[in-house]
């Protein structure tokens, strides 16, 4: 779907101030390093959700008073140029296409 909004019509600064709500990006394979500046309790918070960093899958950060304090987003594992480069291929694969025509 695309959209006719403008980014400044969907992104907010970040001196936004109050209202705004953080998303933080979280990779499968080291979230806990990426995220090292929340708060214990955040990632304790995120560890009793059972978040672990998959593609699409997040977890709202409670804040003071059942505010919103953040959001995290998995957004999967890391991958080489050299993989980007073949998933058009495996996907292919999968999808029982057999035959590509070369790059």
């Amino acid at each position: 779907m695309i959209s006719d909004r403008r980014p400044d019509e969907v992104l907010i600064a970040t001196d936004a101030g109050a209202g705004a709500v953080p998303i933080w990006l979280a990779p499968q394979d080291n979230w806990k390093t990426a995220l090292a500046h929340l708060s214990p309790e955040h990632i304790a918070w995120l560890e009793a959700n059972g978040f672990d960093g998959a593609a699409r899958k997040h977890v709202l950060l409670p804040g003071a008073g059942g505010t919103i304090e953040g959001v995290v987003l998995g957004i999967g594992r890391r991958q080489s140029r050299c993989c980007r480069r073949n998933e058009p291929r495996r996907s292919a694969a999968r999808a029982g296409i057999r035959h590509l025509p070369p790059r």
